[in-house]
């Protein structure tokens, strides 16, 4: 009996090390898999994330599209607005697509698509702004303000290649 209980102890012992070293393992494969997931936006802080899809070269193309992700709420809780400097460092212009309709929806699917080229030299712009915003707000010509109430942005630089940074919003 003796011997008994001595195995069944030494067999728990076996199981519970070996449940030590499986939670060790899937915490290790969590931790990995979110190390390579991609960061964009501000969705640590608000729930959502900017990812951009299309952006035309300069002197081509008339829209920026890509999609929101979100951990929680509704699409339809924000919307898309754009600003644009023609050459870098110069006045920044906006919001696009028009003063009229100064944001675009987000679709059921997450996707936006926002016209930025409206005249002017709009086409020729070198850095796009690109915000995530609440939909109640409307974004005005004030490009600071916009960007202290987006919860996720991005900035294309389009000289030289396009490049993206995301930022995070406020």
């Amino acid at each position: 009996m003796e011997q008994l209980l001595a195995v069944f102890r030494s067999q728990k012992q076996k199981r519970g090390s070996v449940m030590k070293q499986l939670l060790m393992v899937l915490l290790i494969a969590a931790v990995a898999v979110v190390s390579f997931l991609p960061v964009s936006g501000d969705a640590a802080q608000t729930g959502v994330q900017l990812v951009v899809g299309n952006v035309p070269e300069v002197d081509s193309g008339n829209y920026v599209s890509g999609r929101i992700n979100l951990s929680s709420g509704k699409y339809g809780d924000y919307a898309v607005t754009m600003y644009l400097e023609v050459s870098e460092g110069g006045r920044i212009w906006g919001p696009k697509p028009t003063h009229a309709n100064p944001s675009v929806p987000i679709n059921d699917s997450g996707e936006f698509r926002c016209l930025f080229n409206t005249g002017g030299h709009d086409y020729s712009a070198r850095v796009l702004y690109v915000f995530v915003v609440p939909a109640n707000f409307t974004p005005t010509d004030n490009f600071d303000r916009t960007k202290n109430v987006a919860v996720a942005m991005a900035t294309i630089n389009r000289s030289g290649g396009i490049r993206i940074t995301y930022n995070f919003g406020g």
